[in-house]
């Protein structure tokens, strides 16, 4: 053998051997991803769990008064002989006495009893006036049928009062058969949840 031809030898052995190596690192790896495969499941080393106990929920309420009670009558109200122009109004508090707060509406007022008056009525409820007068709240233009308010624009939060005040009207342009007439007026005023 030439001295060229055993350096070629020698140059191609470490060759062989580094192939060699390859395919065996592959044949182990491939033997190791088909175990695995063959096993299934995960290969967390550790594993624990521990539950929550005790977890007590509790839904709140909601509670609305007026003048401390779940109704009230608007006693002053019925004293004053009212004639054309001329306006009436008393003061109310209400109470939230629930757990979340409530945005206040008033329902449509209900008219019962009326013998002539309601047609010439007017009407207007405040939330949140701290003086009672007819200054402070503006006239009252609404009539008194079918009155509404969709949002007094005011959250009463729980435990809290908030004064409202309730005016009566006898429209100026009243006929002379209202005269001596008499009608009773239900308002309904609604707590809503609010966030």
């Amino acid at each position: 053998m030439t001295a060229h031809a055993a350096e070629m030898a020698r140059a191609d052995g470490p060759r062989h051997f580094g192939v060699r190596v390859l395919a065996m690192v592959a044949v182990v790896a491939g033997a190791v991803v088909a175990a695995l495969f063959a096993t299934g499941g995960t290969y967390a080393l550790w594993n624990t769990s521990t539950p929550i106990t005790n977890a007590t929920i509790t839904s709140g309420t909601t509670g609305l008064t007026i003048q401390g009670t779940s109704s009230a009558t608007l006693s002053s109200l019925g004293t004053t002989a009212l004639g054309p122009g001329d306006s009436v109004l008393q003061q109310v508090t209400l109470k939230n006495t629930g757990t979340v707060p409530l945005a206040l509406s008033l329902d449509a007022t209900t008219v019962t009893a009326d013998t002539g008056l309601a047609a010439s009525l007017l009407t207007k409820v405040t939330v949140n006036t701290s003086t009672c007068t007819t200054t402070a709240i503006g006239a009252a233009t609404s009539p008194v049928t079918g009155y509404a308010v969709a949002s007094f624009g005011y959250t009463l939060q729980p435990g809290a009062s908030v004064p409202a005040c309730v005016e009566f009207t006898l429209s100026s342009q009243a006929p002379a058969s209202a005269q001596s007439k008499t009608t009773s007026v239900t308002y309904t005023i609604t707590g809503k949840q609010t966030s």
